[in-house]
C-alpha cells in the first residue's frame, strides 16, 4: 500500500488517452493498469515507478536525462512520472502541476 505520502503531493494535469488529472502515484496507477502489457499490469505502482527511472537511460537522450536526474521531486512518483513524460514513445505529456495547500 502506498504511503500517505504518495497520495499526498502536487495535482498534475497529463494528456495521455485524453486529459486527466490526479497525483503522480494516482496517474501512473491509472496509467500502468492500462498497459498493453501484462507484465507491466500485474506490478505494483511502487514496482512500476522504479522501472521507469531505472530505464530512463535507455529511452532518454543523455543530455535531456542529465537535465532530469538534476531536478528534486517530491516523491518517487512524481519523478517516475516526470521521467515518463520526457520518453518520446509514451505518449504521456504533462500539461500542468498544482500544488495543494492545506
Amino acid at each position: 500500500m502506498p504511503s500517505n505520502k504518495a497520495l499526498a503531493g502536487p495535482i498534475y494535469s497529463i494528456l495521455f488517452e485524453g486529459t486527466h488529472e490526479g497525483t503522480a502515484f494516482e496517474l501512473l496507477d491509472w496509467i500502468r493498469k492500462r498497459a498493453t502489457s501484462k507484465k507491466l499490469r500485474e506490478m505494483t505502482t511502487e514496482e512500476y515507478a522504479r522501472l521507469l527511472v531505472s530505464d530512463a537511460p535507455y529511452f532518454l537522450p543523455q543530455s535531456l536525462l542529465q537535465a532530469v536526474e538534476k531536478n528534486s521531486y517530491p516523491s518517487d512518483f512524481d519523478r517516475a512520472l516526470w521521467y515518463l513524460s520526457e520518453m518520446p514513445a509514451s505518449g504521456v505529456r504533462i500539461l500542468a502541476t498544482a500544488q495543494v495547500t492545506s
